[in-house]
């Protein structure tokens, strides 16, 4: 990738340990993304908080060693290093119960953030990371500093609903800000229904929200059974790949990460969805939420799930 393909990746949000029965696995959505994103040779930053504590310190060595800056997580004197039990059902699909009042729920917009997101080219945020006034107000700060400066920077909203950490009204702020907008099945319903609109098909609803909010693209995944690309034009719908689940931990991540590189390359719609699709699965039949991968892992798991 030339430094000119090379686009500067943002993610707002939460950093975390996901804790797996005995096992502790760095997490949490926007780090999944921007991991991702790092792994098809982006330049990607996390805007995060954690605390002043062991946690947080072993985060920021992870990260590190990871191959990601932790420059722009911010260290909290007070509050600790978030944390979620993750409880994984025999289908591999995971249930959180999330900590309150953590680092995380504690980002700020510092001078230092506002000039990060400045540059960005794509800025990705979620639904979680709104849930404090604190973190939210950050947000709303940095995205609307980051339109400022580039208008058509590319800002991708995940809904990601845990618990009862999310509402109508951070919903419908969120899709005024959001140019790409990333839904799995159930946060489809979850949108719908609080907004009034279950009757609705999915096609007609993604339809209704990208002429409302501006939105030029509605991506859901339906799991094992692909994928819908919306568009203002079309509908382009791929099958998904049925594997051997491990977990399904970091799969939207990676959906979505797989996504917006393929979107920034100027790929076709059918190649986005495909290949988005293909990177999702893979995650899904690997322990935790980043495994690492490149091209030739990512060939080689498609020609074996062709046989």
């Amino acid at each position: 990738m030339t430094n000119q393909q090379r686009k500067r990746i943002v993610a707002i949000g939460e950093i975390l340990w996901d804790i797996i029965g005995e096992e502790m696995h760095i997490g949490g959505a926007p780090f999944n993304f921007a991991f991702h994103a790092s792994q098809f040779g982006h330049d990607a930053w996390l805007i995060s908080r954690v605390g002043n504590d062991p946690l947080g310190r072993e985060i920021l060595s992870t990260v590190r060693k990871m191959g990601l800056s932790p420059d722009h997580i911010q260290v909290d004197l007070s509050k600790p290093t978030g944390a979620v039990n993750v409880s994984v059902n025999m289908f591999g699909e995971p249930t959180f119960e999330v900590a309150e009042n953590v680092a995380w729920d504690h980002i700020a917009a510092t001078q230092a953030q506002l000039e990060l997101v400045r540059s960005a080219d794509v800025l990705w945020f979620n639904t979680l990371a709104q849930r404090s006034k604190a973190s939210r107000s950050a947000i709303r700060r940095m995205i609307e500093t980051a339109l400022s400066a580039q208008p058509d920077v590319l800002t991708v909203f995940a809904a990601n609903f845990r618990q009862q950490f999310y509402s109508a009204e951070i919903i419908q702020e969120s899709l005024q800000y959001c140019r790409v907008l990333r839904l799995g099945e159930d946060e489809l319903a979850t949108v719908k229904r609080l907004l009034g609109r279950t009757r609705v098909s999915d096609r007609d609803f993604a339809l209704e929200l990208m002429k409302t909010f501006g939105i030029l693209m509605v991506a859901v995944t339906y799991a094992a059974r692909g994928c819908a690309l919306h568009t203002p034009d079309a509908e382009i719908r791929s099958p998904g790949f049925v594997v051997d689940v491990v977990d399904t931990v970091g799969t939207g991540a990676a959906f979505t990460a797989a996504m917006i590189a393929k979107l920034l390359e100027g790929a076709r719609f059918a190649e986005v969805a495909r290949y988005s699709n293909l990177v999702g699965a893979y995650v899904a039949t690997q322990p935790g939420a980043t495994p690492r991968f490149d091209r030739y892992t990512l060939g080689r798991f498609e020609l074996q799930q062709r046989q």
